[in-house]
């Protein structure tokens, strides 16, 4: 078992780290509330494409991405300023 998707984060709007590692989530979203949000590790879930899910993330410095099947990136990475790990 795993998520499947994110969702109802906003009340947690100031959270700095989020690890949801080793889930079965397909897609990036419903993060758009955290945007305090520093490291945010996603590996080993299924995610195939980067999209739009991360662009209220203005303060993340550390993106994890690592066993995905990444196959698609629509969203430009350039727009998060502040990411240092990839």
């Amino acid at each position: 078992t795993g998520l499947l998707k994110i969702e109802h984060m906003w009340p947690f709007k100031s959270l700095r780290v989020l690890n949801l590692s080793n889930n079965k989530l397909s897609t990036i979203q419903g993060l758009g509330a955290l945007r305090t949000l520093v490291k945010l590790n996603l590996s080993f879930n299924c995610i195939e494409t980067i999209g739009s899910g991360l662009k209220n993330l203005s303060a993340l410095r550390e993106l994890s991405l690592y066993r995905n099947q990444i196959q698609r990136v629509e969203h430009d990475l350039r727009d998060l300023k502040l990411l240092t790990f990839l």
